[in-house]
């Protein structure tokens, strides 16, 4: 059976009574529903976020419409009530054809609307539930839930990620419960010791997930506190036979080896996601990759001009324009500080390492091959894309410097690099700092 999230549902009619009977026929099959009366004008509803599935009526305003009309319509319908996808649209016809023509039409008259997985068609009457008093009730509630299964098995993603974002809201209820469980203690029933139990135990999660900031943003500090929790009920979701295979009907199979990513899709585009907190952070945040401005005390601070630090990472006897290379990368400072300080907020200096992000293709060569480094102090992070452009991320081991928060030096941050990431480059800052130089006589 197809696992739906609670309320990812949206049937769309103008027919109430049709309306009625379809919601009562998709809660029979097990599926929470929310039913939206189509009227003109539009009714002023806040777009719903998540939606899985959307069943719309093809003609949603009555009378005789040509393929136009109805896309239009159904083009308004989509914007008002969907604020985001993925998801699987189910139009009501008994014409087959009429719906190939009003989806060509979306696509060319509504690309901005959310644009679904797939799209399906659907007789109302297939959806009815039947009567409670039919010989064959179960038969046909059967049949009900199997038809709707068929639409949806038309996208096997879209059945995989149902089945991955139903686990998801499973995981984060056991979450709650365990820490509902720690906060009753030997009496669940004494509510006013639970309740302080409860506040003090999220606010030490809060307070060691977000050290000094976690009363500046008690949200970001919780979320962050509660995140290996959630993770560890979601990798002890039991990997069933069920479970995996939609999960191999939504892949390629056998796996194999990686290959090329479709086109559009970049591994820079992941990476980004994958290594990246593109919410900025605070100055002072551990990750937070902050920019030095342009005007900085460049000699004052590291010994070195900014342009002398940049060609660290750059081979400009290469370059046919040099000077352009240069103004292209941008010079950041990124805190790594240990995260048992930041998040006990010790009194300190923060750790800053010199950083140049570097577009991709101005990487520093030897005899037209990129070379994997400029010297042992330079650690390089996997590519990643800002704004429109792959760019490189390289720290310079030999330039830490230790500052207030508050420094001059310090401009806007842009984003974070995250935990799993920055202690990589500290492993390897580790190794950098830890290599023998012996010196000795035999």
């Amino acid at each position: 059976m197809i696992m739906f999230p609670s309320a990812k549902v949206l049937a769309i009619d103008d027919d109430e009574n049709d309306l009625n009977n379809i919601r009562d026929g998709l809660h029979a099959a097990g599926i929470a529903c929310v039913p939206i009366h189509f009227t003109l004008p539009l009714p002023d509803l806040a777009p719903a976020q998540g939606v899985r599935i959307v069943f719309l009526d093809l003609n949603l305003v009555g009378g005789h419409r040509n393929a136009a009309e109805l896309a239009d319509i159904a083009g308004q319908a989509l914007k008002r009530y969907l604020a985001t996808g993925p998801y699987l649209l189910v139009f009501w016809s008994v014409q087959a054809a009429d719906v190939d023509e009003v989806v060509r039409l979306l696509k060319v008259r509504h690309a901005d609307a959310p644009a679904p997985l797939a799209v399906g068609v659907m007789d109302k009457a297939e959806l009815r539930l039947p009567e409670q008093t039919a010989e064959d009730y179960d038969t046909r509630l059967d049949a009900l839930k199997q038809r709707i299964l068929r639409e949806v098995a038309k996208s096997p993603q879209l059945v995989a990620l149902l089945h991955w974002e139903a686990k998801l809201a499973e995981s984060a209820g056991k979450a709650f419960g365990e820490l509902s469980t720690l906060a009753a203690g030997a009496n669940p029933w004494d509510f006013d010791s639970v309740e302080g139990r409860f506040r003090t135990i999220l606010g030490k999660i809060a307070r060691e997930s977000g050290g000094v900031h976690a009363d500046d943003n008690r949200a970001k500090a919780m979320q962050r506190g509660l995140a290996p929790l959630l993770d560890d009920f979601m990798g002890a979701i039991p990997t069933d036979e069920g479970y995996n295979s939609v999960w191999k009907a939504a892949t390629p199979e056998p796996l194999g080896p990686c290959g090329q990513l479709p086109e559009g899709v970049s591994s820079a585009q992941l990476n980004t996601r994958y290594l990246y907190d593109l919410i900025v952070p605070l100055k002072d945040e551990r990750g937070a990759l902050v920019e030095i401005p342009e005007d900085a005390a460049w000699e004052a601070h590291f010994g070195y001009g900014r342009e002398q630090l940049v060609s660290l990472s750059l081979n400009l006897e290469e370059m046919t324009d040099a000077q352009g290379a240069l103004s292209r990368c941008r010079c950041f400072l990124l805190e790594c500080s240990t995260a048992c300080d930041y998040a006990q907020g010790n009194e300190r200096l923060l750790r800053y390492v010199f950083c140049t992000l570097v577009p991709s293709g101005k990487l520093k060569t030897k005899k037209g091959k990129r070379v994997k480094e400029c010297h042992q102090g330079i650690y390089r992070f996997p590519i990643l894309k800002i704004g429109d452009e792959d760019v490189i991320l390289e720290a310079n081991f030999r330039h830490v410097l230790g500052l207030p928060s508050g420094h001059a030096i310090l401009g806007t941050p842009l984003l974070r690099v995250r935990p799993q990431a920055l202690d990589a480059m500290l492993q390897q800052y580790a190794h950098h700092t830890s290599r023998l130089g012996l010196l000795s006589f035999h």
